[in-house]
């Protein structure tokens, strides 16, 4: 099957460099072989193996994708952070989640497509690309879901 990530009626612009990140790793984990016809879930980690409470490093993310007919939607992007203490988790920090329109983050909810919501996404989208750019993340993993 190919991967045809629709993007069309979601409340935030995912576009460009964010698709071309997301389709860059699912390509590069699977080589040139299509996803199994009887797949309907992805999911994309991004890890930083540095990161820690005490140290810091990049922020784990997680990107869902679920298969809607012959194409693939969008179903959440998923930022954690390390919270709490003496002895801190990982937690959702921030939770762009398309399947029910909302940004989830901590104690906070706002609706995707309020002005909220645009501007921390276009600055959040802004600086993952150029963390992938950077190499920041040392482990990428896609795990297909059938």
């Amino acid at each position: 099957m190919k991967l045809d990530i629709n993007v069309e009626g979601l409340a935030l612009p995912v576009k460009g460099s964010m698709l071309t990140k997301i389709h860059q790793a699912i390509h590069q984990a699977l080589g040139t072989s299509e996803i199994e016809e009887g797949a309907y879930f992805i999911t994309i980690n991004y890890r930083d193996k540095s990161y820690s409470a005490e140290q810091g490093g990049f922020h784990p993310v997680e990107i869902g994708l679920n298969r809607s007919g012959e194409s693939w939607t969008l179903e959440y992007i998923t930022d954690f952070a390390y919270c709490g203490g003496p002895y801190p988790e990982l937690y959702k920090e921030a939770d762009f989640n398309f399947a029910n329109n909302q940004l989830y983050m901590s104690d906070y909810s706002f609706p995707l497509g309020s002005h909220d919501a645009k501007n921390f996404y276009d600055l959040w989208s802004s600086n993952f690309v150029q963390y992938v750019d950077m190499g920041a993340f040392d482990e990428i993993k896609v795990a297909v879901h059938c």
